[in-house]
């Protein structure tokens, strides 16, 4: 249909929609703008920050992040941002989020400015400290 959708921001919000007319839309433009909308946010791309780091045993770490930009999802593969390791943090392997637990109930994602305790597994844990942000690595 060739409408224009609004840029989905990392926190979430749909800025040009108080911009739209749209009582003027059709129901299938509606439908459209909703379904685009929703997967501009379905990237892999997403950064989370350590706060803390809470407990690990062999092969995996528990910590406490908050979600700084994108979508944080089970499955997805995180790594040191490059920007970091000239601060003295070296690259490693990528580590996988295996669990996401907000307040007590295990989710599939969380996104900014969200925390939760994570669960990340990988061969080592080097370079994991807290403060350190991490980026989704891979597709």
């Amino acid at each position: 249909m060739g409408i224009h959708v609004p840029k989905v921001h990392s926190y979430g919000g749909i800025t040009d929609a108080l911009e739209w007319d749209i009582p003027k839309l059709t129901p299938d433009q509606i439908t459209e703008f909703v379904r685009e909308a929703y997967s501009m946010g379905e990237t892999n791309h997403a950064e989370i920050q350590v706060i803390s780091l809470e407990s690990s045993k062999s092969g995996e770490v528990t910590c406490i992040v908050r979600c700084v930009g994108g979508t944080a999802r089970i499955g997805q593969q995180f790594a040191i941002d490059s920007d970091q390791t000239s601060e003295g943090v070296s690259g490693t392997e990528p580590w996988r989020l295996v669990e996401i637990d907000r307040y007590g109930r295990k989710v599939d994602f969380f996104d900014p400015p969200h925390g939760a305790r994570i669960t990340l597994a990988g061969r080592s844990m080097d370079g994991l400290r807290e403060r350190v942000t991490l980026k989704s690595v891979g597709p």
